[in-house]
């Protein structure tokens, strides 16, 4: 059956071709009658138009005539033969299901029935797609040894009701069952082959034609210049135009990227002539502890312990140092006021050589940094272009790939499937068995591409056992057409390839959302998740309010001609009562202006409906609360 669903799926495809086609005007039909069906096609109805031009002076309607007769004939075999093919793909696939659980318990006892069955409906394909004028325009295939008249092989009348049947009887009718398989192919094959719709080399054949041709005579222009007929003139011009580009990459791309690379990186060649070495720093420090152990020990008459800190130590230097300081010039010359001061040089150098050591550790760091940001442009473009390359490789629009097309073209195969399970009910409830059995068989093919489109996402995401067998229930006869339609609900809601995905058009852009949140307090006027949150629930504020406002504006309308009532004792409902059995139709908003405005105006359409409606004239008015006074 699998070859049957492919050939239905080649007819469905000419069929939405020559549909669209039909659909066209009349001057599309002509052009695709005379440009989009090869250049045999082009000199045939080129000459024919000519021809009953001269005869008839005026041959266009009869080309237009041509051309819908071409279409609406392979369109009405193409239905007919589509029609004809799921009709019998379910009667196969009924009495399938129906023989299943028998088929597997007693193959011996159900297997004859089912092959009787089989030549049943293969008599009955015969005698349905056996009257196509296929044989009419050519009799016999190219080779000459066969004949696209369709004729199927039956089953020898050598069964009797409770007979059984042999091993080799049962072969033999399997064998004949799979020769007639095997011509409904081929019968198939030239029948697509002979109403499919031209290929696209032939349907765009003036486009190749003249992109040919500009293509032989830039060749022909290509070989008077070249060096083959003894001229100079391409070498020169491809020496000329290398020449251009060097120069023009040298000037304004290589040249400003090596001065930029020179500027950058001076910093850190001049740093390596000058490097502040680690060793040098040791040395320092270990010439300050000496020293200050010297002046420490001298200073308090005694050897200090070897586990002495430098700080301990300078505290000692320190407190000397200042004691030195109140005689300054006695004690510079016979004092130890020298020896603190060269040891506080000492510190100082120390202290230099560490945070020279430091800076030189960043300056590495950004030398580092500068290197991986050089080198970023390049990572990203190449990035880019791999990125660009595997997408024009791999994209794939039809059902079975990925992306939003795909996803659309699954949500799409899914509606077709709804559609015609709805369209197989309404026929069975109308008594239409042969449209009901064709419609089932199309529905069959639908579940069919649906399930090939499905199958390599679903076993990716870990659906696919539950999924196959919804898919399954939908193919089943016999279950019901509520029932199946929760199940494509379901399967629309839940699988996760077959949602509905978040469209470019559906969500408001940076622009539009600061644009609409312009003049909000916060970070609702400049944070994007924030303001985006704000402007759709302001939108449905604003969504909603706009229809409350119509009942406020109607609220207080009627609250002003009800003042303006009131003055000339009527009220509002006597008052609209009366203008209506006058016939005059005011709305309120005019009567509430010309109540404010135009208060004798007001007074006179009053009187009018004063006058036609009685119960005008005495108006009963509710007492008024009197404030007491209170005594105090």
């Amino acid at each position: 059956m699998a070859h049957i669903l492919s050939y239905l799926h080649d007819i469905q495809k000419d069929l939405e071709f020559w549909q669209t086609r039909a659909e066209g005007s009349n001057v599309r039909k002509m052009y695709f009658m005379i440009f989009e069906r090869g250049p045999l096609a082009f000199v045939d109805e080129t000459v024919r138009l000519l021809q009953q031009s001269v005869a008839e002076g005026y041959s266009l309607q009869h080309l237009c005539r041509s051309a819908s007769a071409h279409i609406s004939e392979r369109i009405t075999i193409l239905t007919y033969l589509r029609c004809s093919l799921a009709s019998f793909l379910a009667e196969v696939y009924v009495e399938v299901d129906k023989r299943g659980e028998e088929l597997v318990k007693s193959p011996e006892k159900s297997l004859p029935s089912l092959l009787v069955v089989m030549d049943g409906l293969f008599s009955k394909l015969e005698e349905s797609i056996g009257s196509l004028p296929l044989h009419n325009q050519n009799n016999s295939s190219p080779d000459g040894g066969y004949s696209h008249r369709l004729a199927f092989h039956s089953l020898p009348k050598v069964i009797q009701e409770g007979s059984q049947w042999t091993d080799c009887e049962i072969s033999d009718a399997i064998n004949l069952i799979y020769q007639n398989i095997q011509k409904l192919e081929s019968y198939l094959s030239f029948a697509v082959a002979k109403y499919k719709k031209p290929r696209k080399v032939t349907q765009y054949w003036i486009s190749y034609t003249c992109g040919a041709v500009g293509f032989a005579a830039c060749s022909m222009w290509l070989v008077r210049h070249s060096s083959l007929v003894g001229s100079s003139d391409i070498n020169n011009w491809i020496r000329e135009a290398r020449d251009s580009t060097l120069s023009f990459f040298n000037d304004h791309v290589e040249q400003p990227l090596l001065s930029i690379r020179d500027e950058l990186f001076e910093t850190f060649r001049k740093r390596h002539e000058s490097a502040m070495e680690l060793e040098e720093v040791h040395l320092t420090s270990k010439s300050l502890h000496r020293m200050l152990k010297a002046f420490s020990e001298q200073t308090e008459g005694q050897k200090l312990p070897e586990d002495a800190s430098d700080q301990q130590m300078l505290e000692i230097v320190m407190a000397r140092y200042e004691k030195e300081l109140m005689h300054p010039v006695k004690n510079l010359l016979s004092g130890e006021l020298a020896r603190a001061l060269l040891i506080q040089v000492q510190k100082l150098k120390l202290d230099i050589e560490t945070a020279m050591l430091e800076l030189n550790q960043i300056l590495r760091a950004n030398e580092i940094n500068f290197a991986i940001l050089a080198a970023l442009p390049a990572f990203f473009l190449s990035l880019i272009l791999l990125m660009i390359m595997r997408a024009w490789l791999t994209q794939d629009t039809r059902a079975e790939g990925r992306g939003r097309v795909a996803r659309l073209q699954r949500r799409l195969l899914l509606v077709e499937i709804e559609k015609r399970i709805m369209q197989y009910q309404n026929y069975i409830d109308q008594g239409l068995e042969n449209d009901a059995r064709c419609m089932y068989g199309l529905m069959l093919y639908s579940l069919d591409r649906l399930y090939l489109a499905v199958e390599r996402h679903a076993r990716a995401t870990g659906e696919w056992p539950w999924l196959r067998q919804d898919i399954i229930d939908l193919a089943k006869p016999g279950l019901q057409t509520t029932y199946k339609f929760k199940v494509t609900s379901r399967m629309e809601r839940i699988v996760d390839f077959l949602e509905r995905g978040v469209e470019a058009e559906d969500k408001m852009n940076k622009s539009k959302v600061f644009k609409l949140a312009k003049g909000f307090r916060g970070r609702a006027k400049n944070c994007i998740r924030i303001a985006r949150e704000r402007v759709e629930k302001a939108l449905q504020y604003s969504y909603r309010d706009r229809r409350n406002k119509k009942r406020d504006m109607r609220s207080l309308w009627i609250q002003r001609i009800n003042a303006g009532t009131r003055i000339h004792s009527v009220n509002y409902g006597n008052f609209m009562h009366g203008l209506m059995k006058e016939n005059i139709q005011l709305n309120r908003k005019v009567l509430s202006e010309i109540s404010m405005h135009e208060p004798h105006s007001f007074k006179a359409l009053v009187d009018i409906s004063r006058n036609a409606f009685p119960g005008n004239k005495n108006v009963v008015h509710a007492p008024r609360k009197v404030a007491v006074p209170l005594s105090v």
